[in-house]
């Protein structure tokens, strides 16, 4: 009997074994499956950046004046004056700089010069401003942007046909458009809602979806605090990612009972 218990043990012992080994093939595979995505990612990301170079330095459609290069960093020193917007003087200046070597240092410099003299409590409060000034907007900064001359009643003028009657709900001096605002900002607060509320969803699903999303849209909203923006359309690039969390809470909504899109 006892002879019997031991190999009962041992067999318990290797069925233990066994499952570890699976865990941990298991875990190696989703590893693996993670080195995957992430090398065809950052692949990807070279070729294509690659083929715009290739195209920007072979292309004749439009040329390329050389001389009207600017340092990246000027929208890091721009996004640090007025509401961290666009700022003429700061292209300028770097425009007609003939040391062109030397921008990226004195773009630099100039953008701490700037944090220093907003202060300790200042800058997070010009950061605070610059975050509800580029979030605030249902909009997108609609006929704010491209200069007054972007749209013209003169030269579209209002019509009786099916154009006419589009043009009074989203033309900014039509006799409609508190329609169109008040919609889009509704909308927007609406949408904002819905995005804190998928944080929640956005926990049930893989560790590799989940941090891409985290990072994505924290890591954007960095970039706009930092760099050139103070005004909504600067969302606009990121409304893809955004639309992903909030398809996930919108479906969990309607559909509460299919868990296939908020389970690992």
């Amino acid at each position: 009997m006892a002879l019997i218990n031991q190999a009962s043990g041992i067999r318990h012992q290797a069925s233990g074994i066994r499952h570890q080994a699976s865990g941990i093939r298991h875990q190696a595979s989703g590893i693996r499956h993670q080195l995957i995505l992430t090398t065809i990612t950052v692949l990807s990301t070279i070729i294509v950046n690659s083929g715009l170079q290739l195209f920007n330095t072979h292309q004749t459609m439009y040329p390329i004046d050389s001389h009207l290069a600017t340092s990246p960093t000027q929208y890091l020193m721009m996004g640090a004056q007025g509401n961290g917007g666009y700022s003429l003087e700061d292209v300028l200046s770097n425009i007609n700089d003939p040391d062109k070597q030397s921008l990226p240092r004195k773009n630099i410099n100039e953008y701490l010069n700037r944090v220093q003299k907003m202060g300790i409590f200042g800058y997070p409060k010009f950061l605070a401003n610059k975050f509800y000034q580029t979030n605030s907007d249902g909009s997108f900064g609609w006929g704010t942007e491209g200069g007054p001359d972007f749209i013209n009643q003169n030269t579209r003028p209002y019509s009786d046909d099916f154009g006419g009657l589009l043009r009074r709900f989203y033309w900014p001096l039509g006799d409609l458009a508190y329609i169109f605002f008040t919609i889009a900002q509704m909308s927007w607060i609406l949408i904002t809602i819905l995005l804190v509320l998928s944080f929640k969803k956005i926990e049930r699903l893989t560790l590799l979806t989940k941090n891409w999303l985290y990072l994505t849209i924290i890591g954007a909203n960095v970039f706009l605090l930092l760099f050139e923006a103070g005004r909504s359309r600067f969302l606009i690039q990121f409304l893809p990612v955004y639309i992903i969390p909030l398809t996930i809470v919108v479906t969990a909504i309607l559909y509460p009972q299919n868990t296939k899109l908020t389970s690992n």
